[in-house]
């Protein structure tokens, strides 16, 4: 610390480097033991040039790092104090430079040890992501089994490993009921080559006794019983001969995935409705059988198959329809169906024979008796009917 008094009449009395002129500082308030109170002074700690002075500021000492107190004495002289700060001033700026270097130490170490706490605690998550792709390739094998399963994570790892375990014991219920089905599917079709085996021994004897009856009565054509009789032979000769392609088609189950084969070719739908007809009013003759519609009309199809549906749906009109009803089947050629049509391609028309069974044994279902494995009420008879054509 530093002195210099300078009295009312510009005497100076004490450290002769400091500047008598020196007025600039922070207010400090007045000394005790003085007997009026006085304006008090300013004292400032600041960075300032050199003072205006002939003597200098002492050799070593930075002006930079000074504090001036300037006091106001009651008889008018000035008491001014210069402290040297350097020691403080490094001492505080070391400090600041140690507290900036800590602070960025500090964030750096919290930014890695809040990168390894998250990796740490999303570390399940993890497992389960990779586990779920692992899923996705086929491996269901694998479990995440968390080992404290009562925080959040590992709740949700344990439902994840309980969704796999339901989901690997549905997958084997399925493959066990899918081999299951199989089995069966195998045995009934074994079942039913086996059955047409045995039946093809029995038709066959029926179809030479009927072809013998037909020849018999077509040798007196004179006759009229005869030609009743030839007429019967030949209808129980036509229902024998769709018998044996049912059985042949039995015979072809290994190919029934693929489809049966059809001989398709350009066939007169008209004459097939008219050989059926026929043959339903020979097997009824208490109902009245009539056709409608086109009288031809060339279709590509295979005409055995369209003669078995229509013989089909007859025989179900037949059999549910009371003795003195009607049954009108009606041959018409329509339009296609509601696929996407293409807008520069023309759609090919699609011919249709649509059975319209007039008969008072199927009310309010006469247009569409077709649905596979229908029934019209309560009735409950053998035979498969129009489902084997669908």
């Amino acid at each position: 610390m530093r002195a210099l008094l300078v009295t009312a009449d510009g005497a100076a009395y004490g450290d002769r480097s400091i500047s008598p002129a020196t007025t600039a500082g922070p207010v400090v308030p007045v000394p005790p033991g003085y007997p009026r109170p006085f304006r008090p002074a300013r004292i400032r700690a600041r960075r300032r040039a050199p003072a205006a002075s002939p003597l200098g500021p002492p050799p070593g000492l930075p002006p930079d790092t000074t504090a001036t107190a300037v006091l106001h004495l009651p008889d008018g002289s000035r008491l001014i104090l210069v402290a040297d700060t350097t020691q403080t001033t490094q001492v505080t700026r070391q400090l600041r430079q140690l507290m900036i270097a800590a602070g960025l130490a500090t964030l750096a170490v919290a930014a890695l040890l809040l990168v390894a706490v998250s990796r740490t605690a999303l570390r399940p998550l993890d497992r389960l992501t990779a586990l779920a792709k692992d899923i996705t390739t086929g491996d269901r094998g694998r479990r995440l089994r968390p080992d404290r399963s009562e925080t959040e994570l590992g709740r949700a790892a344990s439902a994840f490993d309980g969704m796999l375990d339901a989901l690997e014991a549905s997958e084997l219920r399925a493959r066990q009921a899918a081999e299951a089905a199989q089995r069966a599917e195998s045995a009934t079709r074994q079942f039913l080559v086996d059955a047409a085996h045995e039946l093809r021994t029995p038709i066959a004897g029926i179809q030479a006794a009927a072809e013998q009856l037909a020849t018999s009565a077509s040798q007196h054509e004179a006759d009229s019983v005869a030609r009743g009789q030839y007429r019967r032979a030949s209808l129980l000769l036509s229902d024998v001969r769709r018998a044996g392609r049912l059985v042949a088609d039995m015979l072809d189950l290994s190919r029934i995935d693929a489809g049966l084969s059809l001989d398709v070719h350009d066939t007169d739908l008209g004459a097939i409705v008219d050989a059926e007809v026929h043959r339903a009013a020979m097997l009824a003759p208490n109902l009245t059988v009539s056709r409608t519609g086109l009288s031809s009309l060339t279709i590509a199809a295979d005409p055995t198959r369209v003669a078995q549906i229509l013989s089909n749906l007859l025989d179900n009109a037949r059999r549910y329809t009371p003795a003195g009803g009607s049954i009108t089947v009606e041959l018409s050629a329509g339009g296609g169906g509601r696929g996407h049509r293409h807008r520069h391609r023309p759609r090919r028309p699609r011919r249709r024979a649509p059975p319209y069974l007039r008969a008072p044994g199927t009310p309010g279902h006469r247009t569409r008796p077709r649905p596979r494995w229908r029934r019209v009420g309560p009735v409950h008879r053998t035979g498969a009917g129009s489902g084997t054509w669908r």
